[in-house]
């Protein structure tokens, strides 16, 4: 069984807390309720990866209007490298054009050189810095992708994510 994406369900959440606890520090750590509830208000956008031994990994996305903020997205450490957060935030990109909603965005910290690259690579730019906007005061950066209202989801798999979705 290869690696397969689906929306999340109430009954992941166990599962997402395990992804979240091997991804962060304690301190970037979403509480139970907190998961919980977005898994449930936000699940049309929101998806986990899932291989032969389960989930490997999660994005928490939500609709707000005109726009999608990507809350969370984490992998586990051993799957580091694998493509499956790109595979991630690609759905939530191809849920985007589903839905004609023209603005992407997300926080990311300003060292987190990986998660950065993953996503420029994939047309997010950086449109500001978050000062102290982290538990620890470390600044962050609002990464925004502008879609176009004609770009359908072909559009998404000429724009790095392939057929990722």
């Amino acid at each position: 069984m290869g690696l397969s994406i689906r929306n999340c369900r109430p009954n992941d959440i166990e599962d997402i807390i395990r992804v979240e606890s091997d991804a962060f520090t304690p301190e970037d750590i979403y509480s139970e309720r907190l998961l919980k509830f977005l898994c449930v208000s936000c699940r049309d956008s929101s998806f986990v990866a899932v291989n032969e031994h389960g989930i490997v990994g999660y994005v928490i996305s939500c609709v707000e209007e005109d726009k999608i903020h990507i809350l969370s997205v984490a992998v586990l450490r051993d799957h580091w490298g694998k493509g499956i957060g790109k595979r991630l935030i690609c759905a939530v990109l191809a849920k985007a054009a589903e839905l004609g909603v023209p603005t992407v965005y997300l926080e990311a910290r300003k060292s987190n050189v990986r998660a950065l690259s993953l996503y420029t690579s994939l047309g997010f730019e950086v449109r500001g810095t978050l000062s102290s906007y982290y538990p620890n005061g470390e600044d962050g950066y609002l990464l925004v992708k502008a879609l176009n209202k004609e770009d359908g989801a072909s559009s998404f798999m000429l724009n790095g994510c392939g057929n990722q979705v």
